[in-house]
C-alpha cells in the first residue's frame, strides 16, 4: 500500500483541524483494489481502482476555495492547497458522498498532495500493470 499526504496550507490547518483534518487524518492510500481519500471528518471515500483511467497535474485556483469542493462539470476537489494538485480521471463516473447525504457523480477527482509527482507515478504504474493483465 502506498500513502500520500494531502497538502494543507498553513492558513487552513487550524480550520481543518476543527473537523478532524489533521496531518494524520489527511491522506490518500492506494492499494490493488482502490484509492482511499480521507480529509478528517470532511471526506472519507474509496474509489475503485478499476474506475481510474488516468492522472495528470492540474491547477486549482484559490477562488474555488479549499476543503471539499464541487468543481466545474462533474468533478470534486479535496484540496487544502492550490499547490501540488493532481486530477484523477474516472470512467465510468463514481458516486461520492460529499456532505451528509448529498451525493455527486464524479468523472474527475482533484487532490492537493505533498508529493503529486510520486502519486502520479504510482497511479500510472498501477494503470499500466492493470492494462497488461487485462489486455
Amino acid at each position: 500500500m502506498a500513502r500520500f499526504q494531502i497538502r494543507r496550507d498553513s492558513l487552513v490547518r487550524p480550520r481543518f483541524a476543527v473537523c478532524g483534518a489533521t496531518q494524520a487524518k489527511s491522506y490518500v492510500e492506494i492499494d490493488e483494489c482502490e484509492v482511499r481519500v480521507r480529509l478528517g471528518g470532511l471526506f472519507n471515500q474509496s474509489i475503485p481502482f478499476s474506475n481510474i483511467v488516468g492522472v495528470e497535474r492540474a491547477n486549482w485556483s484559490l477562488w474555488r476555495g479549499l476543503g471539499v469542493r464541487l468543481s466545474a462539470g462533474h468533478g470534486l476537489g479535496v484540496v487544502g492547497s492550490t499547490d501540488g494538485v493532481v486530477r484523477l480521471r474516472l470512467s465510468p463516473k463514481v458516486t461520492v458522498k460529499v456532505f451528509f447525504n448529498l451525493k455527486s457523480q464524479c468523472e474527475e477527482l482533484l487532490l492537493s498532495l505533498d508529493d503529486p509527482d510520486g502519486f502520479a507515478r504510482e497511479i500510472d504504474s498501477r494503470i499500466a500493470a492493470r492494462d497488461r493483465t487485462s489486455g
